[in-house]
This record gives structure tokens, C-alpha cells and sequence, in this order.
């Protein structure tokens, strides 16, 4: 599998590709001989897809929004009593805003491979095997 993306569909046969060595194809196919009704498996597999391709770009944005929410309101603060702001201050502040939001980028991948795993996890214990 290449790591070069050549086309538009590339990404999503990339995820598919993954999604088959985590062994869902086999689990889908297991359920589907258990019995398990179509539309459900596709709800499954949308899922899975969904998760195993999570960036967690969306929990380091509320991360990184709420460091820059939290060092403005310390300006404002700071500022309000007439105080002025050192620039090591301002440094710092926006250090923190940076550093949290890789924080919540590690904490969504983290999060994405977990749902991930426990979906796995439950439609092998959803069929028996």
C-alpha cells in the first residue's frame, strides 16, 4: 500500500485496506452468517470506518479554544488592574494554547482507536465468536 495518495479514492481504499487487516471483513462475514441483517452490517461498518479514520483534529480545535479562551480571559484580568503584560507572560500563554491543543489531538486519536477496537470488540461478542 502506498502512502502516496495518486487519486480522490485513494484515501478511502487506504481506510478499507486497514479496516481488513483489523479483521472487520471477517467479522462482518461472520455475522452475516449468524444471521445479522444487512442494513445492520452496513451501520457497522460505517461506523468502524468512521472511527478508524478519526484524525482527532476536532478535539484539538476544543482544546486549543478553550487555552485561547482561558489566556484571554488572564489578559483581561491581568490588564483590568492596570497591570501591564510581560511579554514572557504572553509567551508562555500562547505556548500553553499551542501545547494544549496537541494534548487534544493526542486524546482524539487516542479516543478514536478505542472506539474503534471496542466496536470490534462488540460485534465479535454480538455474533458469539
Amino acid at each position: 500500500m502506498s502512502l502516496i495518495v495518486n487519486s480522490l479514492s485513494e484515501p478511502d481504499r487506504m481506510i478499507a485496506a486497514v479496516a481488513d487487516d483489523a479483521g472487520l471483513s471477517r467479522r462482518l462475514d461472520d455475522a452475516r452468517a449468524a444471521g445479522v441483517p444487512n442494513a445492520e452490517l452496513e451501520v457497522w461498518r460505517k461506523n468502524y470506518l468512521d472511527s478508524i479514520s478519526d484524525c482527532g483534529c476536532s478535539t484539538a480545535a476544543q482544546f486549543t479554544l478553550a487555552g485561547l479562551l482561558a489566556f484571554l480571559a488572564a489578559v483581561l484580568i491581568a490588564t483590568s488592574s492596570g497591570r501591564e503584560m510581560s511579554w514572557l507572560a504572553v509567551g508562555s500563554g500562547l505556548l500553553a494554547v499551542f501545547l494544549g491543543g496537541g494534548a487534544g489531538k493526542v486524546l482524539g486519536l487516542w479516543l478514536a482507536r478505542r472506539r474503534s477496537s471496542r466496536l470490534l470488540a462488540t460485534l465479535s461478542l454480538r455474533v458469539g465468536r
